[in-house]
């Protein structure tokens, strides 16, 4: 197979834009999802009462927080579990399957790009810090039992409420969007 000058260029053209889209590992989140028994459980109540009061169902329930689990890319999330931390990648291999698909459907760099940031902004793409998930009436003032375990890089607390771990992906989103815009 012979290559020709113009091959060349768009080699280099999408060499050029992987190295230029890098991304810091630590601002790619996945979506936060709760402790499942916690979970299935407010889903009971509010199967039984569509008006369920969620901080009713914490006391009844002897519940002294609703944990969220976070995942990430290699670099961002760990746990402690005695003297080690445990990464949290749950959810990387789908995202990195994902990325490939995309270079594969982009016949030129600024098309990948395209596609990267619709990939990103839509719903469950990466955490964009958006907590819309949580019922209405469980507010940041009223629900402090809203937490999250993780550490982030260099053995960070990320804020143990979710609230203020939100506020902090919120803009580490946006700087993602604008090296991905380019």
């Amino acid at each position: 197979m012979s290559r020709t000058a113009a091959d060349a260029i768009t080699t280099a053209e999408w060499i050029e834009t992987q190295h230029q889209m890098r991304s810091p590992t630590e601002a790619i989140l996945f979506w936060p999802e709760p402790n499942m028994e916690v979970h299935d459980k407010w889903a009971d109540e509010l199967d039984a009462d569509e008006e369920a009061n969620p901080q009713v169902f914490i006391e009844k329930e002897k519940i002294s927080s609703v944990t969220f689990d976070l995942q990430g890319h290699s670099g961002a999330l760990y746990v402690r579990q005695g003297d080690k931390k445990v990464p949290q990648t749950r959810g990387q291999g789908e995202f990195h399957d994902d990325l490939r698909r995309m270079v594969r459907a982009s016949e030129t760099p600024k098309d990948y790009r395209s596609q990267l940031t619709s990939f990103l902004k839509k719903d469950k793409g990466i955490w964009n810090g958006n907590i819309d998930f949580l019922p209405d009436d469980w507010k940041e003032d009223e629900h402090k039992a809203i937490r999250t375990l993780h550490e982030g890089k260099n053995a960070k607390p990320l804020g143990g409420n979710l609230y203020l771990v939100a506020d902090s992906v919120k803009n580490d989103f946006k700087d993602v969007l604008k090296v991905v815009a380019g």
